[in-house]
């Protein structure tokens, strides 16, 4: 925590504090309104308070402070209308000290200005340093959901490796695939056009299943031994085989193209989440729209929107008919999809949540959702920090202790060192009591080979295994439920300090 004007003393807080009137606030209580004019000094003495900015709509949380720590000095230093707002969270108190008092301290006593200035110089450049250290850490791409780039996938496996029985698969997916187009274009039956497409499709699937099993790669290695692969470079080069192949009509289906196409540079990016989630099939002509709805309706995307429904429900049974108010953070967080779903149900309910994640634009989503439902009893706020950076020590960052902390979908992009950094950090940041929700993605699932060979998206896959043999060595050491969704995709672990 920073400690504001660090180089006082305690005869210069005695005398800077001997006329402050102290102030008492509740949850969600205006302290100071963005664009006020006033030159107030406040300390907190308890309760944490959080400075939101940006537009109107849309308002980030800057910073939070806590106790000990000062705010309105940049107002009473520059003697203008304060630049952003700040927000009580729970009962706060502070002692508020006014302008003609430190003023009048500042030309009575040169001691105490010099240390005042100096101390503000430092608070100041703390500041500064933390805000370019935060814009640096949104802008690495260090964990596996980053990939701005797609990597070239030549050279892994030559033509006379490709077994036989799977050029005659693309074939057939090209020519009928082609004919059904041409059908669909002169009203063709959609009924039947839907089950074909579906099961062109699950062909293709099948086939990059069965041909990048080990035993098959080892024989498609002897195929030509003058060009001999490793069975990691023809796994690549098979994948990127069916993936050039396939491209221009999977690429017509407006969900596999985002994912693919990634805009935002992440894989599992809050505009992905939400095609998924709203599953309205869409795409380039009739042909891109049965694709889409395809992809949609496989495993995988059914899986997802099981897991959201899942923590919706999950939040609401924590929260249901509780009469005090309630924290949850949820990290890696998207537009909060799930938790805005239980905030709607839970309209008595006083809930607190906070939302932090590296895409600013996610937060802005997440905000335009949250002011469509506003709800007096809920207080939102919306961090664009990188998790990583907090996890790791090189971001500051205050948050009071929660009742639940939650990062679905997030673990599938750690390393493993990482996923127990960001248990450690859980568990410090709970209650007593207070429960964590993670999830993983199992290396068996069937669309693995879709995801990673046809729209690149890389995971870091997990059996529960794997997971718990994770969490032992956490400060949980273990969890108290796993739950596997009814897909066999998605294993979550609920954990309990």
């Amino acid at each position: 925590m920073r400690k504001t004007f660090a180089l006082l003393t305690d005869q210069d807080w005695k005398s800077l504090l001997s006329r402050a009137t102290e102030k008492s606030y509740k949850n969600n209580d205006l302290i100071i309104a963005e664009g006020s004019v006033q030159s107030n000094l406040y300390l907190i003495l308890s309760g944490f308070v959080h400075i939101t900015g940006g537009k109107e709509k849309s308002k980030l949380t800057l910073d939070r402070l806590g106790p000990n720590e000062v705010f309105g000095e940049m107002s009473f230093l520059e003697n203008a209308p304060a630049s952003a707002s700040v927000v009580a969270e729970d009962n706060v108190i502070v002692q508020q000290i006014e302008s003609a008092h430190l003023n009048s301290l500042l030309a009575s006593d040169y001691g105490f200005s010099s240390r005042f200035y100096n101390s503000l110089a430092i608070t100041l450049s703390e500041r500064l340093r933390d805000l370019q250290t935060n814009q640096k850490e949104l802008n690495i791409n260090e964990i596996a959901q980053v990939n701005r780039f797609h990597s070239t996938r030549l050279g892994h496996i030559t033509y006379r490796q490709i077994p036989v029985e799977l050029k005659n698969s693309i074939h057939e997916f090209d020519a009928a695939t082609l004919e059904l187009e041409e059908k669909l274009n002169k009203g063709g039956n959609l009924e039947e056009s839907t089950t074909k497409i579906q099961k062109l499709c699950d062909n293709i699937v099948e086939s990059l299943n069965h041909f990048t099993q080990s035993e098959f790669l080892l024989k498609m290695g002897f195929e030509d031994l003058m060009s001999f692969r490793d069975t990691d470079q023809l796994d690549i080069g098979i994948g990127a085989y069916i993936f050039r192949e396939t491209f221009p009509k999977f690429m017509l289906s407006e969900t596999m193209a985002h994912c693919y196409m990634k805009p935002r540079g992440f894989i599992d990016d809050f505009k992905v989440n939400e095609l998924i989630y709203a599953n309205q099939p869409w795409g380039d002509g009739q042909l891109g729209s049965l694709i889409d709805q395809w992809f949609l309706e496989g495993d995988f995307c059914s899986s997802r929107r099981e897991d959201q429904s899942y923590m919706t429900d999950f939040i609401n049974n924590k929260f249901r008919n509780s009469t005090s108010i309630l924290n949850i953070l949820s990290l890696a967080s998207g537009s909060g999809f799930e938790l805005f779903a239980a905030l709607k149900d839970l309209e008595q309910e006083k809930v607190r949540a906070t939302l932090i994640d590296i895409d600013q634009e996610a937060l802005e989503h997440a905000n335009e959702l949250g002011n469509k439902n506003q709800n007096n009893n809920h207080t939102l706020s919306y961090i664009n920090q990188n998790i990583i950076g907090v996890l790791e020590g090189r971001l500051q960052f205050q948050i009071s202790l929660q009742n639940i902390i939650y990062a679905t979908g997030f673990c599938d992009y750690l390393l493993d060192d990482q996923l127990i950094e960001l248990l450690n950090w859980m568990y410090k940041h709970l209650k007593i009591g207070g429960q964590a929700v993670i999830n993983v993605t199992t290396p068996s699932h069937p669309d693995r080979n879709l995801l990673t060979h046809i729209l690149e998206w890389v995971m870091h896959n997990r059996t529960q295994e794997d997971l718990e043999l994770l969490i032992s060595r956490s400060t949980f050491t273990k969890a108290i439920k796993f739950r596997t969704n009814s897909f066999g995709i998605s294993t979550f672990a609920i954990l309990e300090k």
